[in-house]
């Protein structure tokens, strides 16, 4: 076995210890360190598009399972639409897909490394838990980076997406695309995603307790985009 030393502490450790202007820096540069890991070139024989639609596609079959008889996620007006929502042909879904990308799909409070330096700035110095990478779509990170690291505050994923296009203004995963095709798409992963990240929407800093009222949304539309369009007055 190989081991690396990474300096620095969980952000999990230090997150609630931040100023504002803290956090939107943080948001920032987390943006800047996912865009690194999407640039990364994975070994072709491994990673490849043909995997990634196998995943997506057993996921479309699971999840409806998963989020309403083994994590209880959502309301039960919402999961009823689950199926409609989705994409009815996930082939053509996949295909719009900008371009794959080296994925982390695990980038969470715990997996993200800190240090404070002399004055007072804090940076990130590493990223922990590489053992669920997949080469896919990278609108597939955004559920674990929205939800777990700020619970849904669109204005910290307004601050991570510029954080994300600092390197390159016109990568897939910005707002070329319209607000709502942004938050369809970003939504679609949140309910394919493979682990359960609405239970910290209930946490008592999440969002669905900010927000209970949002509990009531009538649609899945309608709550994609309070998750997701941080180009609403208001984010």
């Amino acid at each position: 076995m190989v081991t690396t030393f990474l300096r620095g502490i969980p952000v999990s450790d230090v997150y609630d210890s931040l100023t504002r202007e803290q956090v939107k820096k943080f948001a920032r540069d987390l943006g800047d360190l996912t865009k690194q890991v999407h640039q990364v070139i994975p070994e072709k024989d491994y990673f490849s598009t043909s995997r990634w639609a196998n995943f997506i596609h057993e996921r479309r079959e699971q999840c409806i399972s998963d989020l309403k008889n083994k994590w209880e996620s959502l309301p039960a007006h919402l999961i009823e639409q689950i199926e409609e929502y989705l994409p009815q042909d996930m082939n053509m879904f996949l295909k719009s897909t900008p371009s794959c990308a080296f994925l982390h799909c695990d980038i969470s409070k715990e997996h993200v490394l800190m240090s404070q330096s002399g004055d007072g700035t804090w940076n990130i110095t590493g990223l922990l838990d590489w053992g669920d990478v997949r080469y896919g779509d990278p609108y597939y990170e955004l559920p674990v980076i929205h939800v777990d690291h700020w619970q849904c505050d669109k204005e910290l994923l307004k601050e991570f997406v510029i954080g994300y296009n600092t390197r390159d203004p016109g990568s897939a995963l910005s707002y070329s695309c319209s607000p709502s095709d942004f938050s369809y798409r970003s939504m679609v992963y949140l309910l394919l995603f493979e682990f359960n990240c609405f239970q910290n929407l209930y946490t008592k800093k999440g969002v669905f307790c900010i927000h209970p009222e949002w509990k009531d949304c009538k649609t899945l539309e309608e709550l994609a985009m309070k998750l997701w369009d941080f180009t609403s007055e208001g984010c």
